[in-house]
């Protein structure tokens, strides 16, 4: 049986860190099938949105997900991507 995780790689180094997290993790032998949403810059540029309606809804699926670092909005009005991650799975 295989696991499901959400894996969102991140934006600058994230998809190194969580490449190399993924890499460990597959080396353990435990199955797992990872779902791959973006969240930060890239979302950004495809959604308009730094936390997409996709990755809530994969989370809510799989139930776990493993992030890398993602980029902070630069200006006020923003909330921090990770914190808009918790308020939309609360």
């Amino acid at each position: 049986m295989a696991y499901k995780v959400t894996l969102i790689p991140g934006d600058g180094i994230g998809p190194e860190v969580t490449g190399a997290a993924v890499r460990i993790l597959e080396a353990s032998g435990v199955k797992i099938d990872w779902e791959v949403v973006n969240a930060g810059a890239e979302a950004f540029e495809k959604y308009k949105e730094y936390i997409p309606k996709e990755l809530t809804a994969s989370i809510e699926r799989t139930g776990v997900g493993l992030k890398g670092p993602v980029t902070t909005p630069i200006g006020g009005g923003f909330e921090l991507p990770p914190l808009s991650l918790l308020h939309a799975l609360r």
